[in-house]
């Protein structure tokens, strides 16, 4: 019992440690030169050194410009002239927390100065792998009017458009909706009472990538009760129609990465379904998103059972999709864009397992023996499917690209 119980706990420890590891507060130690007319500033020098080593250093640049005056006198005259000296100055400036430091030499240089040597231990906030995904940000959706329920349908619209990009796994998500509570508690880690260390994580906000903005341009529900002349039971139904748009904008230029129109009829047996079918649009919006920057990839392919590198609620069991191979890469013949690589459809497969990261595909058809395959040779589209049919799938794009991110 013992045994097991230290087995769990060494368990638990290493998950654990490898959770910190991914993101949070470290200390790393380096060694650092500094230089100056006095001890102090010399160890001020050294440490501002580790800083610049462990977290980089801010450069600006700033151009000066002096008048100067100047005076010539002569036997008949006095000439007076005015001079402009131009200087530059590359401004440094380093930010982070010394936890500890220990001088490890001293000498005194040829023209004066002191140069020391010294170990330092610098604390700082290490952002997780996630952290370099691309980072997206929704914000709200622009609408007119005060209908009952379009504020409410927006918050629903975005969070299943977060949930969908969440779960992915292919994107850092940017908070905006409780950024004041974020930086509420931000604040409070400047308290007397707050361990020094915790600081650290102040000053790490990300900057988003690219925007998701969109316009809901029609909201029109109305709700109505019939009452049964026989048995005079009430029903409750929702009826009407409402049209969004949505972007994906890169921040840096402002070029619009993909963009879409949805009009959609609305038949409601309560007007609660309304934010069920407000998430569900959500979804389609973050599955779309994220299928033209990030096909579904076959990994592997063993039998009749290909795995996908993908996982989490983007992935339904019984979905089926197009097993499609890539070809060559394709231009477009008047710009010589590359427009993707070449896609041909060679099976049919149905999701039968999903896991937080990967899912497993059972191959129903296939026209060739898949037994081999590279990986990253296949990928999947969705299988294009009526209106109405109710399985949320759309038609798959022809090619395997979206914009050159």
């Amino acid at each position: 019992m013992k045994l097991k119980k230290l087995i769990a706990f060494t368990i638990f420890a290493l998950g654990f440690s490898s959770l910190a590891y991914s993101a949070g507060i470290v200390t790393k130690s380096t060694q650092a030169v500094g230089t100056g007319l006095t001890r102090p500033d010399a160890v001020q020098s050294a440490l501002e050194d580790a800083l610049a080593q462990l977290k980089g250093v801010q450069l600006s640049s700033q151009t000066s410009v002096r008048q100067l005056a100047q005076t010539e006198t002569s036997k008949d005259s006095t000439e007076f002239a005015s001079l402009e000296q131009t200087r530059k100055e590359t401004r440094t400036k380093v930010e982070g927390r010394v936890k500890s430091y220990s001088v490890i030499s001293e000498k005194r240089l040829e023209d004066g100065s002191i140069e020391v040597v010294a170990d330092v231990d610098v604390t700082f906030y290490e952002a997780g792998p996630a952290s370099m995904r691309r980072k997206i940000v929704v914000l709200p959706f622009a609408y007119k009017g005060t209908a009952q329920y379009v504020g409410d349908y927006d918050k629903r619209l975005r969070q299943g458009i977060v949930d969908s990009l969440t779960s992915s796994r292919r994107f850092a998500i940017l908070d905006k909706d409780f950024d004041n509570s974020r930086m509420n508690e931000m604040a409070s880690l400047f308290r007397q009472d707050v361990v020094p260390e915790e600081r650290a994580k102040y000053g790490n906000t990300l900057g988003a990538d690219y925007i998701l903005v969109g316009d809901i341009n029609n909201f029109d529900v109305k709700t109505k009760t019939s009452v049964d002349p026989y048995l005079k039971s009430q029903t409750t139904s929702t009826r009407g129609h409402m049209s969004y748009t949505w972007r994906l904008i890169e921040l840096a230029t402002g070029q619009i990465l993909a963009s879409r129109t949805v009009d959609l009829p609305l038949r409601l047996r309560k007007s609660e379904d309304l934010y069920a079918s407000a998430g569900q649009e959500g979804q389609k919006v973050g599955v779309q998103i994220t299928e033209q920057i990030f096909p579904l990839m076959v990994l592997a392919v063993n039998g009749n059972e290909a795995t996908i590198g993908q996982g989490g609620e983007t992935l339904k069991v019984g979905s089926r999709y197009n097993l499609v191979r890539l070809g060559r890469m394709l231009k477009d013949p008047y710009t010589g864009e590359p427009l993707g690589r070449d896609e041909m459809k060679v099976g049919l497969v149905e999701i039968s397992d999903v896991s937080p990261k990967i899912s497993h595909a059972t191959i129903l058809k296939s026209d060739r023996d898949l037994n081999g395959a590279g990986s990253c040779e296949f990928l999947l589209r969705a299988v294009e499917t009526k209106a109405g049919s109710g399985n949320g799938q759309s038609a798959p794009p022809k090619r395997s690209t979206g914009p050159k991110w």
